[in-house]
Formats: structure tokens, C-alpha cells, sequence
């Protein structure tokens, strides 16, 4: 669904009427398992199906799986097919499948450094058990000597190194691992069927069903969220439309009242230099005297707000993943206080560069007015300028790093 949604965007972008198919389809297997990877067996391609999500069936001829059944989603599109086969748009006249997600790979082997330079393990494992202490029946094993891991992956590491230089000095990373291209096509003209058996097209639609998008679930609420009468916010959105957005939960003065009160507690000025100091700034609030209204936030504009109760009390949040075919994830249930500032970072296909971008140009914009002498500027400034960027960028900062570390050990 992701590749044909890219395909039908880039149809509408060109003024070509485009939509969604649905439907059941039967492709040979050898070419299934080459387009999941280069897999040996039919039985694996399967599996790869399955841990996507893709619903499959083995179809058996003369005792051996011939053709792997698949539900599956292709574009089609508003072409001027009669009589050029739209060699040339013009005014469309048919609907034509257009399926950019099936592939073809070719696929060159690499060096096999298991066999050609074959690694001891069963050496480096006698060599720390004789190192330390390994009790069997009770369960434990201390003492190991574990600079012995990095001397003996160090050196293997040089047979390595000893052996590709003796080969071919010269050699790509892909001549050393294999390589996996896509065997690409290009028409003059279109085909009017797809390139394999279709058995059933179900449904075509213009947009994507609801029940086919990943989507996010926000809820606040005053006790587990399964009460629905103590529930405060839900925030229910796709991905795509909270990707690489700012979200937090904030908390405002419920009334007028409220935010005077809160106002009586802050210092005065100095009446000679204008400046607070910050030691007169108070410990602690009358929170059971100050009401609170939350608010669930995008790019700082507030999408819902609800009554809190007092500064101070614990709230239940609870975070969700939706994943067609797999429904809902486990919540991550966490207990804010009324009254604090929560960033939410969504970790969607790897940290954005742009995102990045983006948050620095905010926090340059903050830092300038932070360091001007213009009131104005400063009056202007909100929380979430300055407590929300530094929370988000903590949480940016994090999803950074595990990508790099994913990198690195991959």
C-alpha cells in the first residue's frame, strides 16, 4: 500500500486520475521468493509474507508449492489506453493496473568469508570457560575473562583483512558481500493486465480505508483509560499526519482566577534594575488551590483540551501504535502531574535530517530572543519555545543515536 500510495500521488501530481485496487492474486513461487530477498524455499518466502502482514496461501502442484496466493494492493489509472496504449495521454478513456511494488531482483554472491577464513568459536568458548568459573548445576558463570572476546574478534578481524587483500585489494563492499538490484523495466506502452494471475479485485477505492493506515493513539484521562466516563483527551491520528510534528500534553489555568492566583506568587521587579531574582522565586504552589485545564498540543496549536482537577494531581496517559493486520500495541502507560510539560516523540522509519533541521532554526530563533534586550521579544517567548524544543530535541537526539548505532552494528 505504501508503494502504490506513492505511485498514485505521483499519477495525481502529472494530472492523471489514479486510485487504490484491492484484491486476491496467484504469482508463481520461484519469483515471490525472489522478490522478498532471494529465498531458497517457498516456505521462507511465506513467512516474509507473514511477518509483513501480508495474508498468503501455498497453492500445491504435483506435490510441490507451485504458486503462492496473495491479498494485495495496486494502483490503477485513468489512461488514454485506445488506441495508443498510452504511449501518449491525452484524455483518459480506461482504467489500467499499474503495480510498482512487484519486483524482480538480480542478485550477485559475495566472497564466503565463513568458509575461506572460518572462525574458532568452539576455541574462544574453551578458552573463557577455562578463564572463570562456570557452575552448571547452580546456574552461574563468573570470573570470565572477557578481553579475551576482544583479542580473539581482533584478530580475526586481521585474517580478514589478510585475506580480502590477498584476493583483491581492490575489492567493492559489494563484490565482498553480493549485491541485490532491481531488474528494471521500462514501457513504451502499457501492459493491460498485471504481471502475474489476478483471481479476485475486491474493492477499489479513491482514498485509503481507515482500517488499513498506521495510526497513533493519545488518551488522558483520570484513571485507566478502559472507563470511558473518566477519560479527558484522545487524540487518534494516522502517522502520516503527525510525522515529524512537535506533540505535547501542557497544562493552562482553568480560569481567570486561577491565573491570578498563580500570578500573586511570583517576585516583583527590583524597582531599580527591572530584574527578578531568582532566589524569590517560590518552592511550591497551594496546588489544591489552582485548577488546571490540559491541553494536547501540535506544533504548539492545541487540538483538545479538558478540565484537569488541581495542580498536582496524577493523571494516566496512555500511547498506542496501530498496525493493520496486527491492531493495536501493547499502551505505554506513563503518569504525568498536572501542572508539567510532556514532549511526545514519535520514532517513525528512523530519525528525519529535515526534522533536525527544523528543531535548530526554532532553537537559534529562541536563543535570539533570549539574548536580545527587547521586551517585546522576551514577553513573546512561550513554554513551548523554551521547554518544549529543549524536551523534543532530547527526545530527537535519542532516536539519532540508536539510528547510528543500528548502523553501525548492521
Amino acid at each position: 500500500m505504501d508503494t502504490a500510495s506513492l505511485l498514485i500521488a505521483l499519477l495525481r501530481a502529472s494530472n492523471v486520475p489514479a486510485r487504490y485496487a484491492f484484491g486476491t492474486v496467484d504469482i508463481p513461487a520461484e519469483k515471490v521468493m525472489n522478490w522478498v530477498g532471494g529465498v531458497d524455499v517457498p516456505e521462507a518466502a511465506q513467512q516474509l509474507l507473514g511477518q509483513g502482514g501480508v495474508p498468503n496461501t501455498a497453492i500445491i502442484r504435483a506435490g510441490k508449492v507451485d504458486t503462492i496466493r496473495i491479498e494485495h494492493t495496486w494502483a490503477e489509472a485513468w489512461v488514454d489506453y485506445h488506441p495508443g496504449r498510452a504511449a501518449k495521454h491525452n484524455v483518459g478513456d480506461s482504467w489500467i493496473p499499474l503495480d510498482a511494488s512487484f519486483k524482480q531482483y538480480a542478485f550477485t554472491e559475495g566472497e564466503d568469508i565463513a568458509s575461506q577464513v572460518p572462525f574458532d568459536a568452539e576455541n574462544l568458548i574453551n578458552d573463557l570457560t577455562a578463564s572463570g568459573t562456570v557452575n552448571e548445576a547452580d546456574g552461574f558463570v563468573q570470573g570470565l575473562d572477557q578481553s579475551l572476546i576482544e583479542t580473539t574478534l581482533t584478530a580475526y578481524q586481521q585474517q580478514v583483512e589478510d585475506y580480502i587483500n590477498n584476493q583483491n585489494p581492490e575489492m567493492t563492499l559489494g563484490e565482498l558481500l553480493g549485491t541485490q538490484k532491481v531488474i528494471q523495466q521500462e514501457f513504451r506502452q502499457l501492459a493491460a493486465s498485471l504481471p502475474y494471475q489476478l483471481i479476485a479485485r475486491t474493492h477499489n477505492f479513491s482514498e485509503l480505508p481507515n482500517i488499513v493506515r498506521h495510526k497513533f493513539r493519545y488518551t488522558l484521562g483520570t484513571e485507566y483509560y478502559g472507563r470511558e466516563d473518566r477519560r479527558l483527551i484522545t487524540v487518534e491520528k494516522s502517522l502520516p499526519e503527525v510525522a515529524g510534528k512537535k506533540l505535547a500534553l501542557a497544562f493552562k489555568p482553568a480560569t481567570d482566577e486561577d491565573a491570578e492566583l498563580l500570578a500573586s506568587y511570583l517576585p516583583e521587579p527590583d524597582p531599580e534594575t527591572g530584574e527578578i531574582d531568582p532566589s524569590h522565586i517560590p518552592q511550591s504552589l497551594p496546588g489544591y488551590m489552582i485548577g488546571l485545564t490540559a491541553e494536547f498540543l501540535e506544533e504548539g496549536e492545541t487540538l483538545f483540551e479538558a478540565p484537569a482537577g488541581n495542580m498536582g494531581s496524577e493523571l494516566i496517559e496512555s500511547m498506542q501504535l496501530y498496525a493493520p493486520g496486527f491492531g493495536w500495541s501493547t499502551p505505554a502507560i506513563n503518569h504525568p502531574v498536572a501542572g508539567e510539560y510532556r514532549a511526545v516523540g514519535l520514532y517513525l522509519q528512523g530519525a528525519n535530517p529535515e526534522d533536525a533541521v527544523k528543531l535548530r532554526a526554532r532553537m537559534e530563533a529562541t536563543q535570539a530572543k533570549l539574548e536580545s534586550e527587547d521586551d517585546a521579544q522576551l514577553a513573546s517567548l512561550t513554554k513551548h519555545e523554551l521547554v518544549g524544543d529543549m524536551l523534543y530535541a532530547t527526545i530527537y537526539s535519542y532516536f539519532a543515536l540508536n539510528d547510528l548505532q543500528d548502523q553501525i552494528q548492521a
